[in-house]
């Protein structure tokens, strides 16, 4: 039996780390504006733009993913093959939440239509 190290590629389908593609969003835009500014204005950008840029590529990215989910988690997990990305724990879900609250066994009733004040 060989003692194989785990990639993150390893992980269930469901279970991507999708911070790794806002990180790379981020990073590449980041970079892009940088080379930009240091190349047309001759001058090195502040850490103010870099923040914006980064910030921008990562909701970008994000916004990429909305609308096209198959090539973005196949970017994601193409990424996340090489590189062994730690498991970040997530928010609990809402059934754990309600199954929490003592005395909350029954289903919670959505009730649509006009509020009754």
């Amino acid at each position: 039996m060989t003692d194989a190290i785990p990639l993150a590629s390893d992980k269930p389908s469901g279970a991507k780390p999708y911070w790794v593609g806002a990180l790379l969003g981020g990073s590449v835009l980041s970079a892009i504006s940088a080379g930009g500014s240091l190349v047309l204005e001759k001058k090195n950008p502040t850490v103010k733009a870099a923040a914006r840029d980064f910030i921008l590529g990562a909701i970008l990215f994000l916004f990429l993913l909305q609308l096209l989910p198959d090539s973005t988690t196949k970017l994601i997990g193409y990424i996340t093959s090489f590189v062994a990305v730690p498991a970040v724990t997530s928010l609990p879900s809402v059934a754990s939440l309600v199954e929490s609250i003592p005395g909350q066994t029954q289903d919670i009733e959505v009730k649509v239509g006009v509020p009754r004040f």
